[in-house]
């Protein structure tokens, strides 16, 4: 469940990919709005963190930088 004023983000490096393209991709695969990533931020390359696995905490914080 989502708190008051949370919303999905999706965190990319095809610079290609807008909200257009995604919403077209949903639609194309029968998934509803609500499953559509609000926010779209590309970033050369995703932080990883020693053990190879995605850095979360580095990606919250970008979130809360560019909000």
């Amino acid at each position: 469940m989502h708190g008051v004023g949370e919303s999905t983000v999706l965190f990319t490096t095809d610079a290609r990919l807008d909200r257009i393209a995604l919403h077209q991709a949903a639609r194309r695969l029968g998934a509803r709005d609500l499953a559509v990533a609000r926010r779209i931020i590309h970033v050369p390359e995703l932080p990883l963190l020693g053990s190879g696995k995605t850095d979360y905490v580095t990606l919250k914080e970008q979130v809360l930088r560019s909000a």
